[in-house]
């Protein structure tokens, strides 16, 4: 195999994420499982598959029939083929744009775009293809003017567009695709702003399309004033932002919004117009940083280049408005031959240019509501997991020494059950994996070493995004991964040195332990280390639990230590939450997250599950009129958010502590009678956040 098919086929096999949610419907694809078997599928037959974006005319058909499709087959071996197809070659049918559009974009290894023409298809499905980090390469006939200009402006991101002579053969040697790819880096977001970003036809190459400037009445409309598309679009998204602002703040709407996001709602009254004159990478770092953009589309003087940010939007799951001009009410709308109309489309008619505040106003009434109602969330866990993501959730299964096996805590499956619920509802990919034994359960029954038990548990999190639930005293994991992070070596994890201390060791680690009372007869002073990162203590001390941190004062923190069999009054209990890199992830081109709830206690464990959901299950928590858990998630995951955002991620993790206060279900009600020990009566009555720190990294 030559050099340039192995480096082909390297860059080819670079991931590219998924357009989730769908432009069309705001929900989930219904096709990502399909698309993700059919990589797998060819995976394993070493074969590459390539979408052809190209305007159907019969001259750039016939060169595609001729050259272009021959050339791609080249750099096919004897292990497997590589192939391309467009469009109209798709056999299913169906929703032209889903079936033979999008899907193939998501599902190919690469892209070839042909930009020859300003056609507005071929640079709305570029701009999908630029969204998702596609591999693509851009080609365009040496002749063309347009194509010739606009490879010229895409090169100020990188982009190097082949041109093609004719019906020529191409050659490997005078066009290494793998030299031209273009991929979009796999990174995080840029903070979103709250702005309304205006995209009103820019000085893009190709000066024919430059001449949208005044909308000028028509022939019947003599005598009235001209005023430009920008103007009526600012006017109607003041009006439209003052409007809801005023609901919300009157309470006048069903779903509360948290207060704290009332400045930045109010912040979206100026629509920012992007300058005539704005590069590519100006106005991609303008859409990335705003929550919502209008951009004009329609009409034969509408630059196609619109119609690429168009599909960017789309791509990359923005809030996206595409207004198209037409004359009056009624009119042909002139515009993509496939229809994307159905979500937030909209038309500004100059016959009737007042209708266009009611629907600006109806439209971003809808997105504020959908998007602040958990800015913050959203936010943390789109850019962890990528919107539609995939990721593992993991318990820890304790001995059970009345029946003999291994059982998952009762809070443990609460957490895991309340997470399961919020990630379906937000259309992400959750999977439960199987409990994971103790050590004590498979090294002390000489199942296998410890070296292959910690290799084992470095596999199951390998390359993955996880939660990890529960204290290392109950899922293995965490003690793992807490010595992983904080910088720990091996031979001292799962207390394989009961004299070592991770506390007074490393500089960052966060120690649970609880404190027992001496029993009658017992000895003081008798220390158990269940493990590197959590101890158990039997002295004279105070009955107590909480965390060794360095970031708290004195550098420990502790609450009650209470069981569901003692008397149901009110108590404090703490947990910790770490959020970081996922230290096992070097294969993967996008990086993996890692989220621990380590609670020391069951409900504490929970009560992190709230803090990173807002509260979907409301069945174990008894949460006052004074207690919001949307809004005090919010709080918390805003502050993560803004001190993460701050480092660098792949060098930085973020852990704090939060204060869990815990209680009966109902005041007044004899519980342990009622229940008669059938049920846990402990409930999670509110949480705060005490201290949070971003720490650096020492695997």
């Amino acid at each position: 195999m030559s050099d340039e098919r192995s480096e082909f086929r390297e860059k080819a096999t670079k991931p590219h994420r998924r357009i989730n949610p769908c432009f069309m419907t705001g929900k989930g694809c219904v096709y990502t499982e399909q698309i993700d078997r059919e990589f797998e599928h060819r995976r394993e037959k070493q074969s590459f598959s390539g979408f052809m974006i190209l305007p159907f005319r019969p001259n750039i058909s016939v060169f595609y029939d001729l050259c272009l499709k021959r050339f791609v087959s080249s750099y096919g071996t004897a292990n497997g083929p590589v192939s391309i197809i467009k469009a109209d070659q798709v056999r299913k049918t169906g929703y032209v744009i889903c079936e033979k559009i999008c899907k193939k974009i998501q599902e190919s290894d690469f892209v070839i775009a042909d930009i020859s023409m300003p056609n507005a298809n071929v640079f709305y499905e570029l701009g999908l293809a630029y969204g998702i980090g596609q591999k693509i390469v851009t080609i365009y006939h040496y002749k063309e003017t347009f194509g010739v200009e606009i490879s010229k402006y895409l090169s100020e991101a990188g982009c190097k567009s082949y041109a093609y002579e004719d019906l020529k053969p191409l050659m490997m040697e005078h066009f290494p695709i793998s030299n031209y790819i273009w991929q979009r880096s796999a990174s995080f977001a840029a903070e979103t702003m709250p702005t309304t970003l205006l995209i009103d036809n820019l000085n893009f190459p190709g000066g024919s399309f430059n001449s949208l400037g005044e909308l000028h009445p028509q022939d019947d409309m003599v005598g009235d004033i001209s005023l430009s598309f920008a103007s009526n679009v600012a006017a109607a998204v003041g009006v439209a932002i003052d409007n809801i602002s005023t609901e919300i703040i009157g309470g006048q709407l069903s779903i509360k919004i948290p207060d704290t996001y009332y400045p930045l709602i109010n912040e979206l009254r100026t629509a920012r117009e992007v300058q005539k004159d704005a590069n590519f990478n100006d106005i991609l770092e303008k859409i990335e940083q705003s929550f919502c953009a209008i951009i004009r589309t329609g009409g034969k003087n509408c630059n196609p280049m619109m119609y690429f940010w168009l599909g960017y939007c789309h791509a990359r799951g923005k809030n996206v408005i595409p207004i198209t001009t037409i004359a009056r009410e009624g009119e042909a709308i002139d515009d993509l031959a496939f229809d994307i109309r159905a979500l937030w489309h909209m038309t500004f008619s100059l016959k009737d240019p007042s209708s266009l505040a009611s629907e600006v106003e109806e439209t971003l009434h809808q997105m504020i509501l959908s998007d602040f109602t958990e800015w913050s969330r959203r936010r943390l866990w789109d850019e962890m997991l990528e919107k539609r993501g995939k990721v593992s959730i993991f318990t820890g299964a304790l001995h059970n020494k009345d029946i003999g096996r291994e059982m998952i805590g009762d809070w443990d499956l609460r957490a895991a059950s309340e997470l399961t619920s919020y990630f379906a509802s937000h259309q992400y990919r959750a999977t439960i994996e199987s409990p994971i034994y103790q050590i004590e359960h498979v090294v002390g029954k000489k199942i296998v070493g410890r070296d292959v038990y910690i290799e084992k548990l470095e596999e199951m999190v390998s390359e993955k995004n996880c939660v990890i639930i529960a204290s290392p005293d109950v899922n293995p994991l965490t003690e793992l991964l807490l010595g992983k992070i904080y910088g720990v070596d091996k031979e001292y994890w799962f207390g394989a040195d009961p004299q070592f201390d991770a506390a007074n060791h490393a500089p960052n680690a966060v120690v649970a332990f609880k404190r027992k009372p001496v029993e009658e007869g017992a000895t003081a002073d008798n220390t158990r280390v269940n493990s590197t990162f959590y101890r158990e203590y039997t002295d004279q001390g105070e009955r107590e639990r909480g965390f060794l941190a360095p970031f708290v004062k004195n550098k420990k923190i502790a609450g009650s230590f209470v069981s569901q069999t003692a008397t149901p009054e009110p108590f404090t209990v703490h947990a910790h939450l770490v959020v970081v890199p996922n230290p096992y992830c070097s294969k993967s081109e996008t990086q993996k997250f890692i989220v621990i709830l380590n609670g020391v206690s069951g409900p504490a464990t929970f009560a992190l599950t709230h803090v990173l959901t807002g509260g979907v299950s409301r069945e174990f928590v008894s949460y006052g009129q004074n207690f919001d858990p949307n809004s005090e998630s919010e709080k918390i995951l805003k502050q993560i958010l803004e001190e993460f955002n701050s480092s660098q991620r792949e060098k930085h993790g973020y852990h704090c502590i939060l204060e869990v206060k815990v209680g009966p279900l109902t005041e007044g009600v004899d519980v342990k009678s009622r229940g008669r020990g059938i049920f846990d009566w402990r409930h999670i009555l509110e949480w705060k956040l005490i201290r949070g720190v971003v720490f650096e990294l020492t695997t």
